[in-house]
Formats: C-alpha cells, sequence, structure tokens
C-alpha cells in the first residue's frame, strides 16, 4: 500500500515541525517573469493559493507591490474576498516616497527592501553603511507609527559582512518593536549552501544558529527568501526550517527573476513531509491552479517538472512499468494518482519491453476474457511489429492512435485460438 504522504522524523535541537510556515510571492516576485494579469486573474490564483495553504494557514501570508494603480487594484480585490489565509502584505523599497504609498491602507505587514551587502548599499542606493542603518531605522520606526508591522528584507544577505553589519542591524532594528519587527533573508543570487562549513555568510544553518544565538533573533522572526541560480532554492529553505527559523517564502513554480525562486508548491510538500500530514484539498488546488496557469496565462512546464510536470506519471521503461504493476509503491514515493487525480500512463518506446506493453493493454481496459497478459500470442505479435520499427531505425515513440490500430490488427482481427 503506498504512502498518503511520506513522513520524515528529523530530530534537531531548536526544531519544531509545529512552529514552520510558508509565505507566498506569487504576485511579487512570481509577476516578474509573467506577462501582466487582470485582477480577475489575481483573485483566482490567490483564491487557489489559500486553499494550497489550507485553513490552519501552511501559507500565512501573500506579498502585493502597490506602485501602481493595477498593483493596488489587484491586492485591494484579494484583501476584499475576505479569506483568513494568506494574509495580503505589502512590499517597498527602503525610501521615505514608497512609505507615502502604504500610509492609506494602516494596519497589517510592510515588507522593506533593506541592501545589506556592501555593493548592494553602494550601488543601489548611494549609501555608506552609516547612512544605510539611519534610513533603515527611521523607516521601521516610521511604519511602527503607522501602526504596520515590519518585515525587513535584508537583500543579498549571502554576500554581507554578517557580524561588521547585518548581524548588529537587524540586532537594532528588532529593538524598535520586538515581535512587529521580522526580518526575511535574501539569497538574492542564490548563493546560499544548506550544510555547515561554508562559512558564515553562505551556510544557511550557520547564518541562522548565528542570528538566533548571538543577535538574539527569534526563529519565529526569521525567514529564508532563496533564488534558485544553483539550484539550491528548495534545499536552503528546509535548511533554514531544519536550524530554527520559521518561515520560508516562494512562489507558485518558482517563477521570478533569472531562475526564479523555491517553487510554493514544493514548500508545500516539504512541509508535508515534515509535519506528517498532507492536506488532499490543497494537492487539488495545486494541480488546479498549475492547471490555471498553462490555460489562463500560457505558463509552461518542462514535461519532467517534479510532481506537477506532464509526464510525472508517465512510464516508458519496461521495467518500471512491471514493477508499477506489482506495487505502485516501488517507483512512486506517495500516492501520486490518488493526490493528484491523474492515472498512470505507460509510454511505448524502444525500452517498453513486452512488460510495458503490457501495462499498456491493461491501462486502456480492453482486455477480453482469453487474455493471458505477457504470454498471449497478440501481444507478441504487438511487441514484434514494435520491435522491428525501431529496429528499422525509428526514434518516436508509438503515438496513441498508432498503438490503437496495432491493437486493433491483432486483438480484433487475429484468430482467438492464437491466444487460447
Amino acid at each position: 500500500m503506498l504512502p498518503e504522504f511520506p513522513r520524515l522524523d528529523f530530530q534537531a535541537p531548536g526544531f519544531d515541525p509545529a512552529r514552520i510556515w510558508i509565505t507566498d510571492s506569487t504576485f511579487r516576485e512570481g509577476l516578474q517573469a509573467m506577462a501582466p494579469i487582470s485582477t480577475e486573474q489575481a483573485t483566482t490564483i490567490f483564491g487557489l493559493i489559500s486553499r494550497i495553504g489550507g485553513p490552519e494557514g501552511l501559507i500565512r501570508e501573500s506579498d502585493f507591490f502597490v506602485h501602481t494603480p493595477a498593483q493596488r487594484e489587484r491586492m485591494e480585490a484579494c484583501l476584499d474576498l475576505g479569506l483568513e489565509f494568506p494574509k495580503t502584505s505589502l512590499w517597498i523599497r527602503a525610501s521615505a516616497e514608497d512609505v507615502r504609498l502604504v500610509r492609506p491602507y494602516g494596519g497589517g505587514r510592510v515588507s522593506v527592501v533593506m541592501p545589506c551587502s556592501d555593493l548592494q548599499i553602494r550601488e543601489k542606493l548611494g549609501f555608506t553603511r552609516v547612512q544605510a542603518i539611519q534610513q533603515y531605522m527611521s523607516l521601521v520606526a516610521t511604519l511602527l507609527g503607522l501602526g504596520f508591522a515590519v518585515r525587513c528584507s535584508m537583500e543579498d544577505i549571502t554576500r554581507a559582512d554578517i557580524r561588521g553589519f547585518a548581524g548588529p542591524v537587524m540586532e537594532s532594528l528588532a529593538a524598535l518593536g520586538g515581535n512587529q519587527v521580522s526580518f526575511r533573508l535574501c539569497d538574492t543570487l542564490g548563493l546560499g549552501m544548506p550544510m555547515e562549513g561554508a562559512g558564515l555568510q553562505r551556510s544557511v544553518p550557520t547564518l541562522i544558529r548565528c542570528l538566533r544565538e548571538d543577535y538574539g533573533i527569534s526563529g519565529e522572526a526569521l525567514e529564508w527568501h532563496g533564488h534558485n541560480d544553483f539550484h539550491m532554492a528548495v534545499a536552503n529553505s528546509v535548511a533554514c526550517w531544519v536550524a530554527g527559523a520559521s518561515g520560508v517564502n516562494g512562489s507558485f513554480l518558482g517563477l521570478g527573476e533569472r531562475s526564479g525562486i523555491a517553487p510554493l508548491e514544493a514548500l508545500v510538500l516539504q512541509a508535508y513531509q515534515l509535519k506528517g500530514a498532507v492536506d488532499p484539498e490543497a494537492m487539488t488546488a495545486i494541480v488546479a491552479l498549475r492547471d490555471y496557469m498553462k490555460a489562463e496565462l500560457g505558463v509552461s512546464l518542462e514535461r519532467c517538472y517534479p510532481i506537477l510536470g506532464e509526464e510525472y506519471l508517465n512510464v516508458r521503461s519496461g521495467i518500471h512499468a512491471d514493477g508499477l504493476e506489482k506495487n505502485r509503491e516501488a517507483y512512486y514515493p506517495f500516492d501520486a494518482e490518488g493526490l493528484l487525480g491523474a492515472p498512470l500512463r505507460p509510454v511505448i518506446t524502444d525500452l517498453s519491453g513486452l512488460a510495458g506493453l503490457a501495462a499498456w493493454v491493461r491501462n486502456t481496459g480492453r482486455q477480453d476474457p482469453r487474455y493471458r497478459g505477457k504470454k498471449d500470442e497478440r501481444l507478441l505479435a504487438m511487441k514484434r511489429e514494435i520491435d522491428l520499427a525501431y529496429t528499422q531505425g525509428r526514434t518516436l515513440e508509438f503515438t496513441a492512435s498508432e498503438l490503437e490500430a496495432l491493437y486493433e490488427r491483432h486483438f480484433r482481427n487475429m484468430s482467438l485460438h492464437a491466444a487460447s
């Protein structure tokens, strides 16, 4: 029997799976890799993200730009849905001008981008370190005074001077507002590593431990925003959780600038493993949002994209087809058909062999009472014809219509006594 979802009983100091959550950046980071979306499309996506996060709020918040009328309209429409989770949070730059943009909204959370590497402080802001600290402290004090909780997005944290700048700045900012101030650790170039030994800047567990132990930042106030330039976004996010930070940030399908950030759906699946329970309704919503993004917005996936790729449930190898027919647990880590709502689909190529072809016949549901499985002469005749095609140089998989024709020719037109 396939497990509904694999459980990972992970033991680490400071790690509590009951205290982990996710924030969404589909409407902020994700839109940087998409065409503009309408208000109606935004509310549909937001509603599905709410279903993915579930009623307990695994996905706590969703970030929104508020710099243009269209951006504000999208955010307000999502807010008007009245959903408990995710909460809408506003995203601004570290400028007084952007603070004026959020004044009308009062309350809630505002994320403020705060470059913390010397390169970004100098090149993006044109500031010295001292000027940057003064600006950040002033903006946070102003926002707290307006009734906002503030998330300080520490930009380029994996290239920052942690002990000489970023750590002390975070300590000072936290002192301004207590639990009303939190921190998003932005791995802007995807340089983080999920293991010890990579140094304070680049080792996610070392960085989290340093901020918690040396600068008094609580795990509940720490969140990871990891880019995926080196394919480490999900691994670094999980490492952040395990090291004692509560939050990680992602966008649906990992959409974002360059190679994107941690895929929201991957973070949800990792949380299921760590928490030991899966929400079938959330899995249904994940598939529905994938289909909506593809049909409505033209967002495409690689065919073998994990879990959601169109060929995730396809099988070409005869060895795999045979193993899956005997026990699905041999090659699937969870009840993929049940949770994803799609059937296993054997694909016939030169790798399929007799087992793969037998799986295809079973999958069509067309077996007659005299069918003898892999010993059936009609099936063997089908295989001989397929083998001949590949011997003669065919390089394409057999299409559904070709297989239908082969089946008709050998199973319908061939004398039944050959199978008896």
